[in-house]
């Protein structure tokens, strides 16, 4: 998928022009998307989306705990509402949670016709809502803001979706890709019958064999539909191989320092 750009003075102007809210820390300072951190430092970011099955989200938070490993965690407010424990014991391990809208609702006209055409009904009202209704969700559960951070469901977003979602502050977070490959992991594609299918093996393969790692984001899921082959089993060896090459795993905000 194509990454887009908003010229910076103009989605500042436009970000300042909205007025404030009681939203996440603004993201001031941030392009309004990025799929890769600055190089040099040999940092990588595993990222989770948490839309709403649960899937193996004990086994992993089990996992990066083990390995003392903090993530940033894209949760939709139906997953806060619906998962208040695991939502909790994600902030008390210091994850760092972002924005994955309320109902992770399809934004644009990709899956009907592989266009990033905003969607009939989606408007900046109706993205706006979907922000704040989580922000809302995750505040009264955990009395804290989340992060300015936000990942638009299936990947669904154009130059004007971003648009409306930095004007809450919000950067668009998506994940590291270039002619070579791409850092999906496709954890989420669960028929082994589909062409875009891969086994737990071939992803540890996937992220292990990509290019150039470092500054890298890479997308993975708490909820799959993979009983007979879950993914996260692999996760402590990616983990580990990746430290042996002296990667270190940090959060979205401390892979974007100095962009």
């Amino acid at each position: 998928m194509r990454t887009y750009r908003i010229p910076f003075f103009c989605a500042v102007l436009v970000a300042l022009l909205s007025g404030t809210h009681s939203g996440p820390a603004h993201g001031e300072g941030f392009p309004t998307e990025v799929k890769r951190g600055r190089r040099g430092n040999r940092h990588i970011a595993i990222t989770f989306d948490g839309g709403g099955n649960i899937g193996a989200t004990r086994f992993i938070l089990e996992i990066l705990r083990e390995k003392e490993i903090r993530c940033t965690i894209f949760l939709t407010g139906r997953f806060i509402r619906g998962n208040p424990a695991l939502v909790r014991q994600m902030v008390r391990d210091g994850h760092e949670i972002g924005n994955h809208t309320y109902s992770h609702p399809h934004l644009t006209t990709w899956s009907t016709n592989r266009r990033q055409r905003t969607r009939p009904g989606v408007t900046r009202e109706f993205l706006h809502q979907q922000l704040r209704s989580t922000e809302d969700e995750f505040r009264r559960l955990t009395g804290k803001k989340l992060s300015p951070f936000w990942r638009a469901p299936y990947g669904e977003r154009n130059a004007e979706i971003v648009g409306w979602a930095f004007e809450l502050g919000y950067t668009h977070i998506l994940w590291t890709s270039d002619p070579r490959g791409t850092l999906d992991c496709l954890d989420w594609v669960s028929d082994p019958s589909s062409p875009l299918y891969l086994t737990a093996g071939q992803i540890k393969e996937r992220i292990l064999g990509f290019p150039d790692l470092d500054g890298a984001v890479i997308l993975m899921h708490l909820g799959s539909e993979r009983p007979h082959d879950p993914v996260y089993k692999k996760l402590p060896e990616i983990i580990d191989e990746l430290r042996s090459r002296g990667y270190q795993f940090v959060v979205i905000s401390r892979l974007l320092e100095g962009l």
